[in-house]
């Protein structure tokens, strides 16, 4: 009787012994969540430069990329809307139709036709291909690849509160991401891209051209 006692209470002491070395399903979760981020890189067939995007936890409140596209069919470029989801990527893809390399503002962007083709869906390192099976004639390529999420850089003037949107094209200019005098303010913006070496870092509501395509903040 005795025997069985004493089993019974190493059984239990050892059961506390774990209970109280597991961590907490609210620790696990946050752990979880501050390294679930992961980036897009975006190539075409049409550029040459890699436009890589951080993606956001939340729908609707992280970059959104426009790529254009070449090749023959309707569709002038393919729209990202990347979001974190279980440790991988689900983004929306949207073809949009007109001409979108002739586009010369936000507005004009956001007036061109786009229709919601389908939801992907991408593991880290893991590379998807996306065609044009709708449009005849159409041979464009779309390659988007789920990589780690880029370290954020050192960035200068993070007290000039006053810098608009507008100040952002001379960032064309620069070749170094720590040379922006952009302030990175995650209540006013949605992180920021890079199209090669070109750092853009739209605010909410905005989007930012390049040579990659256009990344826009949306408003929400």
């Amino acid at each position: 009787m005795k025997r069985i006692t004493v089993t019974i209470l190493l059984l239990v002491l050892t059961g506390m012994g774990l209970a109280f070395s597991r961590p907490s399903d609210r620790q696990a979760v946050s752990a979880y969540q501050a390294n679930d981020r992961l980036g897009l890189e975006i190539t075409t067939d049409s550029c040459h430069e890699v436009l890589y995007v951080p993606v956001g936890r939340t729908k609707g409140k992280g970059l959104i990329a426009t790529v254009p596209v070449g090749g023959g069919g309707a569709v002038s470029a393919v729209r990202i809307s990347p979001v974190m989801e279980d440790g991988r990527v689900r983004f929306d893809v949207h073809f949009v139709y007109g001409k979108y390399p002739d586009i010369i503002s936000s507005k004009d962007l956001k007036r061109l036709p786009a229709k919601l083709i389908s939801s992907r869906v991408v593991a880290k390192d893991e590379t998807l291909v996306l065609r044009d099976d709708v449009s005849a004639n159409a041979s464009w390529l779309v390659n988007i690849k789920a990589v780690e999420l880029r370290a954020k850089p050192v960035t200068v003037g993070k007290n000039l509160k006053s810098l608009q949107p507008s100040v952002v094209p001379l960032m064309t200019h620069y070749t170094s991401p720590t040379q922006d005098l952009e302030v990175d303010d995650s209540e006013t913006k949605c992180g920021c891209a890079y199209c090669g070496d070109l750092r853009v870092c739209p605010s909410r509501g905005h989007c930012l051209d390049t040579t990659c395509g256009s990344v826009c903040c949306p408003a929400g």
